[in-house]
């Protein structure tokens, strides 16, 4: 059908180019190395375009971790190097957690392992220690708005940093606009950020989307904005694999948002959601609660 109506899949186009620079006539550019960062999300295509482009084999180098691949479906080492077929490659895996604190580490991988099973899991060793990550159970955005506000004054004050080096991370823009204005109206300072236009120079704490926030790291974090998303639904219209398949990748959108955090997490779940989405924050790795116990205590 694609065919017919003269169009192709982004996919096809890359096989497509990859097949024009394997014929003769064609010399791609060469380069003395090749580096490639976040290669989880790089089709097979692509990284075999990229190997052409490198003089040597042995000055191409990858990095990845497939637990983040959030845009190339089912990533895996072993399936990379069965396309690439290296030769006298090197492969080291990196097993020291130098962003996220243990009970962070610890809690995301939990997280993404409870319904999907589908974690490339080695053994961790992390850097440092810190509390438990929090999630709660919120109403509406505006109670929202509340724990959150208390989760920076307490967070802040007793790490003993400021504004500037929290994050919040959203599903959707529109959802973290509203956070936004809502803050502002509780005395916190807060701006959202665009992907191409962040700035973690900024003052006042930052509000990105969860696919916006890949790359970068801070030591506050917060996700939050999930009331109205798509993300609160089961989505019963669609047939099981395909459900399964969209859980998994939405479990690795957060665990992706879960992980930018260094040394404070907190997560916000609408309670009238019955999506599996909002499963998997379990004891011993979070701290599980609703905020009226916490400020009775």
């Amino acid at each position: 059908m694609l065919q017919q109506l003269r169009q192709e899949t982004w996919s096809q186009w890359r096989v497509r180019a990859e097949k024009y620079l394997l014929q003769p006539e064609h010399t791609p550019p060469c380069y003395d190395a090749v580096f490639i960062d976040e290669a989880q999300d790089l089709e097979p295509s692509v990284l075999r375009i990229l190997l052409m482009v490198c003089k040597t084999p042995n000055s191409f180098f990858i990095t990845a971790d497939a637990n983040q691949s959030i845009y190339n479906k089912g990533f895996t080492w072993v399936s990379i190097h069965e396309e690439l077929q290296f030769r006298g490659g090197r492969t080291i895996a990196l097993k020291t957690n130098y962003r996220s604190t243990r009970q962070i580490g610890e809690a995301a991988e939990a997280y993404l392992r409870t319904g999907t099973g589908e974690i490339e899991k080695d053994e961790w060793s992390h850097a440092h220690d810190g509390s438990l990550p929090a999630m709660r159970k919120t109403a509406n955005v505006v109670e929202e708005a509340q724990i959150l506000k208390a989760f920076l004054d307490e967070a802040t004050r007793s790490l003993h940093i400021s504004l500037q080096n929290c994050a919040i991370l959203c599903p959707t823009k529109h959802g973290g606009m509203l956070l936004v204005q809502l803050l502002k109206e509780l005395g916190i300072e807060a701006t959202f950020q665009a992907g191409r236009d962040s700035d973690v120079s900024a003052p006042g704490v930052k509000v990105l989307t969860l696919h916006a926030s890949k790359g970068l790291e801070f030591p506050i974090v917060a996700l939050a904005g999930f009331h109205q998303s798509q993300y609160i639904q089961v989505r019963e219209h669609l047939s099981v694999g395909e459900r399964e398949e969209k859980l998994a990748l939405e479990r690795r959108v957060l665990f992706v948002g879960m992980t930018r955090a260094m040394k404070t997490l907190l997560v916000l779940v609408p309670a009238e959601t019955h999506s599996t989405l909002f499963t998997g924050f379990d004891p011993p790795y979070w701290n599980v609660g609703c905020e009226k116990k916490d400020k009775d205590s």
